[in-house]
């Protein structure tokens, strides 16, 4: 009953559906919208953060919502074609690293890092969620901002070297996976934090 109050269950399915029908629209043909991959993507996100997060339970903005899911698409998918660089310029996508180069691509996923951290600990620090949320939004921004730096170094010195290559591919593909879960975890701990939230409201009642 106290989960009822709080959290309306069709709207987080309708989130998770919208959610992944997006992935996969992203995915198929999205890429294609420019050298970013970003423009179309986000108007997707703008669709899903506007339309669903407001309704999912979440006691936040959801300008602040959409803030952090924006500035996490771009590391996010530039990691994955730092990786797959070759793929995207054999099949025709003007990704990043396709038409700007590595070392820019490389700069640019930390710049958005750099701005991504602050962002997921904002629920934290503006007072809409608790300290909980704000350790794992912390230490996850920083592992974020870590990566970044990582993907940066292992990208000044790979000047042709197959051994440094490896590395900074293995780096992207780090990035790429952990910045899966540091999304996850981010709304994971704002419904946990709400529903708890709730909880303590009803048993002081």
């Amino acid at each position: 009953a106290v989960l009822g109050q709080n959290v309306h269950r069709g709207s987080i399915d309708a989130a998770i559906l919208d959610r992944v029908g997006v992935d996969g629209h992203e995915q198929v043909g999205l890429l294609r919208a420019g050298p970013s991959h970003s423009v179309a993507e986000r108007d997707e996100i703008i669709s899903v953060t506007g339309q669903h997060c407001p309704h999912a339970g979440f006691a936040v903005d959801p300008a602040l919502l959409f803030l952090i899911i924006f500035f996490w698409t771009p590391p996010h998918f530039w990691a994955l074609s730092l990786y797959r660089t070759q793929d995207y310029a054999q099949a025709g996508v003007p990704m990043l690293p396709v038409v700007a180069g590595k070392a820019e691509t490389r700069r640019q996923i930390l710049l958005y890092s750099l701005v991504l951290a602050p962002l997921g600990a904002a629920p934290w620090l503006l007072g809409y969620a608790g300290p909980l949320y704000g350790i794992v939004a912390v230490a996850g921004g920083a592992a974020m901002i870590a990566l970044a730096l990582r993907i940066r170094a292992e990208g000044g010195r790979d000047q042709g070297q197959e051994t440094s290559q490896k590395r900074g591919n293995s780096a992207s593909q780090q990035m790429f996976g952990f910045s899966i879960l540091y999304l996850f975890l981010l709304f994971a701990m704002l419904l946990i934090d709400r529903i708890a939230v709730g909880l303590f409201g009803h048993f002081a009642a």
